[in-house]
């Protein structure tokens, strides 16, 4: 029985971990696209840099979705990275408003 109770426990911690690592891949992707939102914008791809914004806008969706199932002690540092995004977010959106029309 403790064979099979390690198993379990071993499980979640893998479960956990590929979360994390989820978690962390998504942020990264995030300020990979509002990096070439910037960029595009700046070179006059308006369309294309709104297709990364919307893009960016998706993917903090998708970690506040996820973010609760962390550990309470791994968020704490996903949540700061989380705030950082979001304030990404608002400045390129703020930086490019009326670009787009």
């Amino acid at each position: 029985m403790t064979d099979l109770g390690a198993e379990v426990a071993a499980l979640l911690e893998k479960t956990e971990q590929t979360r994390n690592d989820f978690l962390r891949a998504e942020i990264q992707t995030c300020a990979i696209a509002l990096d070439m939102a910037r960029f595009e914008y700046e070179r006059g791809n308006i369309p294309f840099a709104g297709r990364e914004v919307e893009s960016a806008a998706k993917v903090i969706a998708v970690i506040e979705r996820f973010l609760p199932q962390v550990r309470k002690e791994r968020q704490v540092e996903l949540r700061k990275k989380l705030v950082w995004l979001r304030a990404a977010l608002e400045s390129v959106r703020r930086d490019f408003q009326g670009k787009a029309a």
